[in-house]
């Protein structure tokens, strides 16, 4: 078995560098795997992106759920806005963890798009008139805060970065 033969001259005459070189150059090819590597995800890569954005995603949903569960919390007859930090803290540190991670700019809306579509099938209710969303008497601004405020929050927690970017350049 014999080794391919390299493709390069052999020369004992001066180099690039002015030296001399003695004897014949290697005869491996080069390789350029690890160049390669270094700009192409591998598998791993891939799947460990596709786990971040499903957990982020369901942290979005179940943060949407547990804000509109304490929309209507009291304490005595004080109600108390909480749900509506929640919520747009979910919906701007949501887009923020993804982008962290690497996760390209149009992935960064789907934790949004879950919350927007949670919240909103909360607040549609059932055919009987069930809602978890309530729309009635002081609840009513806490439950639209929670929705309208996620809804524009949203778009400008994924765009804000890029647009700082590109005012840059």
């Amino acid at each position: 078995m014999s080794r391919p033969t390299s493709s390069r001259p052999t020369s004992s005459g001066p180099t690039s560098s002015g030296r001399t070189s003695s004897g014949p150059t290697s005869s491996r090819p080069t390789s350029t795997r690890s160049r390669d590597s270094a700009t192409t995800p591998s598998r791993l890569d891939r799947a460990a992106a596709v786990a971040l954005v499903v957990v982020v995603v369901g942290c979005a949903v179940m943060l949407a759920f547990f804000a509109a569960l304490l929309v209507p919390l009291r304490a005595g007859t004080v109600l108390i806005p909480i749900a509506i930090p929640i919520a747009l803290g979910a919906v701007w540190f949501a887009p923020k963890v993804l982008e962290l991670g690497g996760i390209p700019y149009v992935a960064r809306f789907l934790p949004w798009v879950a919350w927007l579509a949670t919240t909103y099938l909360l607040g549609a209710g059932s055919s009987e008139g069930d809602r978890l969303l309530p729309a009635g008497g002081g609840l009513s601004t806490i439950s639209y805060v929670v929705l309208l405020g996620g809804a524009v929050l949203g778009p400008v927690a994924v765009m804000l970065p890029e647009l700082r970017v590109k005012s840059r350049a």
